[in-house]
């Protein structure tokens, strides 16, 4: 459909990712989209490595936001806190195209939280964790936030000041990265 035909628009093999060309990019992006959960783990882990290697993003990275995008509004899609988790891991990712990348998620992630009402619980989780990159979003959207326990209102208010939004910095501390599959324990 129109999402495969504009996944190969985008020339891939003319940009770089962790290992070189990122011509595999758009099969790993159709595998995570309509592949099986065993299809769909392998290709997540490769796509991370591809264009999010151990926190630093490429110039591969900018044109997979959109394509991330879809996949987390997609509401019948399996893996959407995957897709909301790894938006935010690759906003808050180093390297010369970070703040590309950044500014390139900030749109996407403006659209996707103001949404929030009509998520259930997992994807909310997802929505407050994305929106704790960008604090301009998150004093958007209190309602959301006020959902974070009580407990964890510390732990929220030092997120959100380590994320450096606006302006983006090249502090370690700034670009912490957590270990994205607990992220959303309580």
């Amino acid at each position: 459909g129109e999402w495969a035909e504009s996944l190969m628009l985008v020339p891939w093999h003319e940009l770089n990712d962790a290992y070189g060309d990122a011509s595999e990019v758009p099969a790993l992006f159709y595998a995570v989209a309509v592949g099986t959960w065993e299809t769909r783990e392998p290709a997540w882990w490769e796509l991370w490595g591809n264009v999010h290697h151990q926190g630093t993003v490429y110039q591969a990275t900018v044109p997979a936001v959109p394509f991330l995008e879809r996949l987390a509004r997609w509401p019948g899609h399996p893996d959407r806190v995957e897709t909301l988790s790894f938006l935010r891991q690759v906003a808050i990712g180093d390297g010369p195209f970070a703040s590309d990348v950044r500014e390139a998620v900030h749109p996407v992630a403006e659209t996707l939280v103001s949404n929030w009402h009509a998520e259930g619980e997992l994807i909310r989780r997802a929505l407050i964790w994305l929106s704790s990159v960008y604090p301009d979003i998150a004093g958007q959207h209190p309602e959301l936030v006020a959902l974070i326990p009580e407990a964890h209102r510390q732990a929220w208010d030092e997120v959100v000041a380590r994320s450096g939004y606006p302006p983006f910095g090249d502090d370690e501390s700034e670009n912490e990265e957590m270990d994205h599959e607990d992220q959303f324990d309580e």
